[in-house]
């Protein structure tokens, strides 16, 4: 594991370096030059730092089974949280809705179901966080 990550370290500093370099030693346009070099090693990095946070859990996963019962609970309690939220939302389409060409009762369902689920989770975040501190208070 400290392997890989090392590795992914040094293909990060290698791409900064080749991008510094390109950077300050140009192309032809000068400016755009280091604009260009930027964005284009600002896009590597972000694609191996996502890598990395899809990569690593799963490597994770696989070498610690017993996490994975507890990950598939978590998802199982979300899912049935949305079930829940989408269940009580409603499919109504309003003026709105009808300005910006979205006129699917299913979509306005869909959606209505994350904002409550969304809403649910920040009341409970919010208790759980209120709980936790008064707990702490009191100890």
């Amino acid at each position: 594991m400290q392997n890989a990550f090392k590795f992914i370290l040094y293909i990060a500093a290698a791409a900064l370096c080749i991008g510094v370099a390109v950077a300050v030693y140009g192309m032809e346009d000068g400016a755009s030059a280091g604009a260009n070099v930027g964005l284009i090693t600002t896009y590597v990095l972000a694609g191996i730092a996502i890598a990395g946070a899809v990569v690593f859990p799963i490597v994770y996963l696989i070498q610690h089974p017993q996490q994975l019962v507890r990950a598939a609970i978590g998802l199982g309690i979300v899912a049935v949280l949305y079930l829940v939220s989408w269940a009580i939302s409603g499919n109504e389409i309003t003026i709105a809705y009808e300005k910006v060409s979205f006129t699917s009762a299913s979509m306005s369902k869909i959606i209505g179901g994350g904002l409550i689920m969304m809403y649910i989770m920040i009341i409970g975040v919010l208790v759980v966080t209120i709980a936790s501190e008064v707990k702490n208070i009191l100890k």
